[in-house]
């Protein structure tokens, strides 16, 4: 059944989209909305993945699709990104992720409905509409970015430390530290 190699495709992308998102949140720590939002997105693809586990155990999970998934995340987020462009461009390549998150679910969902699963219907159906939020959420915020970015001339002047993270992105959303005790 083809089903298992989307079903595996949907769970690699969204925790590639995860991890990317937890990547922007870092890289633009310094803008309490990008960080914030992007932690906040994260955790529905990894909640995603959670609900998802039980299909991938019915259905299977053929995971030779999912270099494509791979190919796409390693074609993004290239170089140091700073300012401005660097927020454009990094969240242009948030929703290129996004888009194909949510079209594998898409084709999960078209696929469930051929099969009478009406349980997997409605977590695609679900994930679908999340996924448009989340979609959403970057559009706003590309069109927000894009009025500062590509009309306000660049000085140059503002040190490269700014748009650095201040700690770099664990591959996984961690479990939560203890506060330190002072």
């Amino acid at each position: 059944m083809e089903l298992a190699k989307y079903l595996a495709l949907v769970d690699e992308s969204e925790r590639i989209l995860a991890d990317a998102l937890l990547l922007v949140a870092d890289r633009h720590d310094h803008n309490p909305d990008i960080r914030g939002q992007g932690s906040n997105l994260a955790a529905w693809s990894q909640a995603h993945r959670e609900r998802l586990a039980p299909y991938l155990q019915k259905y299977g999970a053929d995971r030779s699709k999912i270099a494509s998934a791979q190919q796409l995340r390693n074609a993004l987020f290239q170089d140091t990104r700073s300012g401005g462009l660097g927020l454009l461009a990094d969240l242009q390549d948030l929703a290129l992720l996004t888009n194909a998150v949510l079209a594998h679910w898409t084709l999960i969902h078209q696929a469930a409905i051929g099969l009478f699963d009406k349980e997997l219907e409605g977590l695609s159906e679900e994930c679908c509409e999340q996924a448009d939020r989340q979609l959403s959420w970057l559009k706003t915020h590309m069109q927000t970015a894009a009025t500062q970015a590509l009309t306000v001339p660049a000085t140059g002047s503002a040190p490269l430390g700014v748009a650095l993270p201040s700690h770099r992105t664990p591959p996984r959303i961690p479990a939560p530290l203890p506060k330190p005790q002072h």
